[in-house]
């Protein structure tokens, strides 16, 4: 079986990552405003970085998968390929669009819909943030990412069945990933073709790490010590590129790097033991769906029973802390529960086995 039980960890630290940003980032809103900002910000727009090791997870775990599926099977089944995201992006999703779309609006208007339903409901809702009046959807706008990696699901497996037999697969990803940089700047922020510099990081590193397993695993990338340095070279990149606009491509080349780094830190180092970060990880796709709206109903309640909470820190982190238990709970009950069935049935159309 395929599971690599740090690499949920590392999933509960991206989410956590988006969640600070969406939530206990307000505690700190006078830090702003003065002249140590210039040293924070990275440190309070943590959410898109989230994102993105969310997307250099996905393209290195989906290509993992599919290069074990060719090995065993001599070939991609692209039609299960399909049916097994279906079955796991689709159930919840769709849960969060029926909700956030058509039964929050009409309960009140803190959840005000302010997009297009049917790009909402095709994956195409990440060409469609907008702004208008003050309106933001932030209890759905979250599914901006997951609609670009649904966009990668539905060309990747072809582009893999056309080009790994032939090793031309890692020339092709890299076409791409320069592509997304050289293009990055013609084009809106939440488009596909300024992440896929990300989700092409994550394909080549599984490329690598199947054809380099065992220099990989005798690397310095196994070694703890190296962990912390690229930690610090992470937050000194985010810090250059918040002051130098100019240094955007730097980040769009080191960061993905960076962050391919942590997945391939927490795959050598796959002991099979299981920590609470580990647990969590598990369950990140609810959280990272059912956060925003939880977060938004629990300061909702602040304001029933008259505890303020803008403008005071410790109400604000009290809230914060208070939709973070919430959220996992909420997220545990629905995978077990409703996420779970159509999990089950996913292993009927998979060829290498992994975790539910």
């Amino acid at each position: 079986m395929i599971y690599f039980p740090k690499l949920d960890s590392l999933r509960f630290i991206a989410f956590f990552l988006v969640f600070w940003s969406h939530n206990f980032v307000s505690c700190f809103d006078r830090w702003k405003n003065d002249s140590w900002r210039i040293f924070l910000n990275p440190f309070f727009e943590t959410g898109i970085n989230g994102v993105h090791i969310f997307f250099v997870i996905s393209g290195f775990l989906i290509t993992h998968l599919l290069i074990h599926e060719h090995r065993e099977q001599q070939g991609i089944n692209i039609k299960n390929f399909y049916l097994r995201r279906i079955l796991r992006i689709w159930p919840l999703y769709y849960l969060i669009m029926i909700l956030g779309l058509f039964v929050l609006p009409n309960l009140t208007s803190v959840f005000e819909f302010c997009g297009s339903y049917l790009m909402n409901l095709t994956f195409l809702n990440n060409f469609n943030i907008i702004e208008n009046n003050n309106c933001f959807s932030t209890h759905v706008v979250i599914a901006w990412s997951v609609a670009i990696e649904e966009q990668f699901y539905l060309f990747w497996p072809i582009a893999f069945s056309l080009f790994y037999k032939k090793d031309r697969l890692i020339l092709f990803c890299f076409i791409v990933l320069i592509a997304s940089i050289i293009l990055n700047p013609y084009f809106l922020y939440f488009s596909t073709i300024c992440n896929l510099n990300y989700l092409m990081t994550g394909c080549i590193g599984a490329l690598f790490f199947d054809k380099y397993r065992e220099v990989i695993l005798a690397s310095f990338i196994t070694q703890r010590r190296w962990l912390f340095v690229i930690v610090i070279l992470t937050c000194a990149t985010m810090l250059y590129t918040e002051n130098y606009a100019s240094s955007n491509t730097i980040s769009l080349i080191l960061l993905p790097v960076f962050y391919l780094y942590f997945v391939l830190y927490t795959v050598v180092n796959n002991d099979g033991k299981k920590s609470y970060l580990s647990f969590l990880g598990k369950y990140t796709y609810g959280m990272y769906f059912y956060h925003p709206i939880i977060a938004v109903l629990v300061r909702v309640v602040f304001d029933k029973i008259g505890i303020p909470y803008l403008g005071y820190p410790l109400n604000f982190a009290l809230a914060s802390v208070i939709a973070l238990i919430i959220t996992v709970v909420v997220s545990i009950l629905s995978y077990q529960y409703f996420e779970g069935y159509f999990l089950r049935l996913k292993k009927k159309f998979s060829t290498v086995s992994t975790r539910i």
